[in-house]
């Protein structure tokens, strides 16, 4: 993945990579710092997401949420991977979209991990993590790269080459056992003790994950590499009006064809000098002539 330069006429360029990062790693300090104190309750009751604070009408916790970590290996391993996979997508999409799709992901990673609490009355603890955004860049960065080779850092150490499609089927494998298996039905009270919970929101990578690629699904279908379903629907099984009687025309079309031949092994030969006046009609006419007629 390439990175965005960060120096510019040799000064530093906070790009917005750089932000996200810087503004997780501040609100991250500044929770550790007051999280005895009574700033700390508040940041705990009215910027975490939970059933409870979207009942009580705190709607923007389902963004606030995604800036706030309970641990450095969280906020690092979740600020690693904004960090690879957004400086990509902002070098090659712009600023625009590296925000739409952290935001997006964070809010339909939220939306996704409430439901099964909402639809069971479970309690659950809040949640917090700008996982759910990570995954949404990471999943876009990693369709827009699909055969190409991506290195990763195993532990953070040992580089590996693996094409990116088989990175992302990895990752929605976990993502997807881990929801089915574990943390669904601990939060619904089924089946508790054959998979107790792991503590990840599986449920909001899948939501962050589905953002990505609703996100790249739209880039496909706006650079017409996707046929939109209704036009597949209503448009392509629409019996054409222009029918063509081949058999009639089949013979006309064949002479023509031969002529067409003829006269580009003449030109071929000796150049288009060497090509009478009814040739050089002829040639026009035929580029002018709408196929299969």
């Amino acid at each position: 993945m390439r990175p965005t330069a960060s120096r510019a006429a040799g000064r530093f360029v906070w790009s917005t990579t750089w932000k996200l990062v810087a503004a997780n790693v501040a609100l991250f300090l500044l929770w550790w710092l007051v999280g005895a104190t009574f700033l700390g309750e508040w940041i705990y009751c009215f910027a975490l997401l939970s059933p409870s604070s979207i009942t009580h009408g705190f709607l923007w916790t389902l963004l606030s949420y995604g800036f706030f970590h309970f641990g450095v290996l969280h906020l690092a391993g979740n600020m690693l991977g904004l960090w690879f996979t957004g400086r990509f997508v902002e070098n090659e999409c712009g600023t625009r979209r590296l925000l739409a799709l952290y935001l997006g992901g964070i809010f339909l990673g939220g939306i996704l991990w409430l439901l099964p609490a909402f639809f069971s009355g479970h309690s659950s603890p809040p949640l917090l993590g700008a996982s759910a955004g990570v995954f949404s860049v990471m999943t876009y960065a990693l369709l827009r790269l699909f055969e190409q080779p991506v290195q990763m850092l195993i532990y953070f150490v040992l580089p590996v080459k693996i094409r990116a499609k088989w990175i992302l089927a990895g990752f929605l494998f976990i993502t997807l056992a881990g929801a089915l298996l574990s943390e669904i039905p601990a939060a619904t009270g089924w089946w508790t003790i054959l998979s107790p919970p792991s503590g990840v929101a599986h449920t909001a990578h899948l939501g962050g994950m589905i953002c990505g690629g609703l996100f790249f699904l739209r880039d496909q279908l706006q650079a017409g590499k996707i046929t939109p379903l209704r036009q597949t629907i209503f448009v392509s099984n629409r019996p054409s009006t222009n029918v063509v009687d081949f058999s009639s025309a089949t013979p006309n079309r064949q002479n023509r064809a031969d002529k067409l031949d003829h006269i580009l092994d003449k030109i071929s030969r000796s150049g288009l000098a060497s090509l009478s006046s009814e040739e050089k009609n002829f040639i026009e006419q035929e580029s002018q002539r709408p196929p299969f007629s």
